[in-house]
Order: structure tokens, then sequence, then C-alpha cells
């Protein structure tokens, strides 16, 4: 926890991990109605299990800085025994459900498979149970969880505050890196297609998938990692809306307007996560150098 500019000692939670390959502690979300029920959600790889889990552990009513209680488990045995593209992006949309961004686990011909969570972005209720709504429940085979498919490592994801937009970074193996607008039942394309229509790799022409808004080769970048929308009050208008973006290995972070259009912003030390604070500036999480940036407008 970072309270005051300061890094506190005592951790607010700590949970045994498989750190083998991709995996650990990937994902952490607060409940919307936090400061009533304090419930904090969190996508892990078990060490237990050596399997991905969507957990919810509870803040201590005198101390929310520290978590109490046991862990309920909404979500289990999620991927299978590969230990890459674990996705792990957890964070509750504008219809107050859960969204859970799951990588393909190394098995690409599973994004596409409706029968298995890999591939996929899932929608769940915050008790773990399966909102009636999801466009595959009741189909025969499928995995009700399921709210979008066809992704192969959605290591992040953004929520607009300001609206129901949902952005999906999907990790892109040899050539492209991906935005992807979300939208239930979805199939983005992999394994058969990688980045743009036409332009992609592979079968990228037909109108059944959903392709990216925004999309860059290798040339440019090669692991699109945290996003986040700008609704603050402190940087300059033109940015009001806007959706920034960072790529571990190319070492910035870029922004999108309101017409999808890429601009340029700034360099940045292997940024994994991006978000916007309550005091208008930006931050980001710098995994090479165990550091947290903030960025303000002056």
């Amino acid at each position: 926890m970072i309270n005051g500019g300061m890094l506190l000692s005592t951790p607010f939670l700590s949970v045994s991990v498989d750190t083998a390959g991709e995996q650990g502690l990937l994902g952490v979300a607060f409940d919307p109605s936090f400061s009533s029920n304090r419930f904090v959600y969190v996508y892990y790889s078990s060490l237990a299990t050596g399997q991905n889990r969507v957990s919810r552990f509870t803040a201590s009513s005198t101390n929310p800085n520290v978590a109490t209680g046991s862990e309920f488990v909404l979500l289990d045995n999620i991927t299978g025994t590969a230990t890459n593209h674990q996705g792990g992006a957890i964070d509750f949309g504008s219809d107050g459900k859960l969204y859970v961004a799951v990588g393909d686990d190394g098995n690409s011909t599973d994004a596409d498979e409706l029968d298995t969570l890999r591939g996929k972005i899932l929608r769940i209720n915050s008790d773990g149970s399966i909102p009636a709504d999801n466009p595959f429940v009741g189909v025969a085979g499928a995995r009700g969880e399921t709210w979008a498919y066809g992704l192969r490592n959605p290591f992040s994801y953004a929520v607009d505050p300001g609206s129901a937009r949902i952005y999906v970074n999907d990790v892109g193996e040899n050539t492209w890196e991906e935005v992807n607008a979300l939208a239930r039942g979805a199939n983005y394309g992999w394994p058969t297609c990688e980045g743009p229509q036409n332009s992609g790799v592979g079968g990228c022409a037909s109108s059944a998938f959903t392709y990216p808004i925004h999309a860059y080769t290798h040339a440019v970048g090669r692991a699109i990692t945290g996003g986040a929308f700008y609704r603050g009050s402190t940087f300059p208008a033109q940015y009001q809306g806007a959706y920034f973006f960072g790529d571990y290995l190319g070492g910035f972070i870029k922004w999108l307007d309101t017409a999808n259009v890429v601009h340029d912003w700034r360099a940045a030390q292997s940024p994994v996560a991006i978000r916007v604070g309550f005091d208008g500036a930006l931050y980001y999480a710098s995994i090479g150098n165990g550091i947290i940036y903030r960025v303000q407008f002056q």
C-alpha cells in the first residue's frame, strides 16, 4: 500500500503464488462498494494447485490498509499446465460485473474454443456466479463465464469511468500488438488472425472477427501492457476521454484520442500498469525499476 506518497512497511495482502514463467499475482481490483464492504479481488497463480484463480479478500474494518479474514474463491482452475500467456487483469465494469482477462496459456488453439476459459474475457458477478445475460449461457458445451474470446494474451484492459467503454490490450506473437474495444460475444480472431483487418497476419479478412481499433507492428513495440482512460481534471482538455497505453519492451506511453488516432507522449521505463489517480496525475508501475512513477501536468 502507498499512502501519502509513502510505501507502507506492512503489505495489504500476501498470498502464496507459483512464480514459474509469467505466473504470480497478476491482477487486483477494488469493489465499487469498497468503502462499505471492504472487498478486494485478486487474480493469481496458486502455489498449491499451479492454476490461476480469482479470489476475494476483505480489508480490516479498523485498518483498511490491511486485509483480514479468510479467502473466498470466486473462480478456480482457470488455466492449464503452461506458465506463459496468463493474462490477469481484473476490474469492475460500469455494469457492476467483474471482468477477468485470461490468456491462452500458451495453447493458442483454445482461444477460439468456447469449452475452455483460456484466451477469453470473462464476466462474473461479485460472488462468482454467472450473469444470466452473458452471451454463451445455455449454449451446449460453452463456458457461461465467457464474455468475449479469440485473444492471445490480454495482459491488461481499462474501463472508462465516463462511459461503458472497455479497451483490451492483447499482446501479439510475432508481428502486431492490439487495442481492442470489448463487445459482448465478440471473437477477436486469435489464433487465425493477428492484427488489423486485411493487413494482419493470417486469415484477417473474415467478417466474423472483431478487429482492433488500433494496432502497431513490432517495429514500434513488442508487448502492449498497461492502459487507462483519462477522466481527471488536471490535464488539458485534449486529454479528456483519451486512452493511455504502454509498451513494456518498446519503453513508451502513447495515447489514443476519442477518434482513436494515436499520439506519441513520453518514454517510460518498462511499464506494466497505468492508472489515473484521484489527484488527476497519471501513475505507472515499472517492473524493470521496481518503481511507481507519477506524471502530472505543469
